[in-house]
């Protein structure tokens, strides 16, 4: 029988190398950042973070999984509830900002230019959320809040091609910060170039 004090060790190590890597990755990202200087901020050895993780690249992919799968949750109960739409659209808008603060401005640059190392994860993350956001816009469509001629595959296309534009240098150059990036695309995406429509209080 396993030793459940050994296997609860094992766990509260692993948890601690994952926080205190996330901690450095935050400031400085994942790319600069060497195993031995995550090994120093955990005050471990090298053999002991190989125990958990292969690579530094492995540890990342463990914090993202771990985000995404909270996240995947956090959609489908917004998307379920009987909340306006706009209220769901602000909660999305707000969602993605959030993680942009979460991650650290650091940590995402190098998000956005990590396609060798993690282009695998983020596709199949992408396809999951894909999967759960036209299933989202289809119930809306049926419920009159969403215009009815306007396919869901015209928008994923869309924030696909959005998602491929600010990996350009020259574009993110055009903002002071990721946070701000991702403010004015989400709200490109679902207001288009007119705004948020405030409710009339006359109509």
């Amino acid at each position: 029988m396993p030793d459940s004090s050994l296997s609860n060790t094992q766990t509260a190590k692993q948890s601690h190398i994952k926080s205190t890597s996330f901690e450095t990755f935050r400031k400085y990202g994942f790319k600069r950042v060497t195993v031995e200087e995550l090994c120093e901020a955990a005050s471990i050895s090298k053999a002991t973070f190989y125990k958990y993780f292969p690579n530094k690249i492995e540890l990342v992919k463990h914090l993202l999984i771990e985000n995404y799968e909270i996240g995947y949750k956090w959609f489908s109960e917004l998307i379920e509830s009987n909340r306006p739409l706009t209220d769901k659209v602000e909660e999305m808008i707000d969602y993605k900002l959030k993680q942009v603060e979460y991650w650290g401005e650091a940590f995402v640059t190098d998000l956005l230019d990590s396609e060798a190392d993690l282009g695998e994860l983020i596709q199949t993350t992408l396809k999951r959320f894909m999967a759960l956001f036209i299933d989202f816009f289809q119930k809306e469509q049926a419920s009159g809040n969403i215009r009815s001629d306007l396919r869901p595959e015209v928008i994923l296309t869309l924030t696909l091609k959005i998602r491929e534009l600010i990996k350009d240098p020259e574009v993110r150059m055009l903002f002071p910060d990721n946070s701000e990036m991702a403010r004015t695309m989400n709200e490109f995406i679902f207001y288009g170039i007119f705004g948020k429509r405030e409710q009339n209080d006359d109509n």
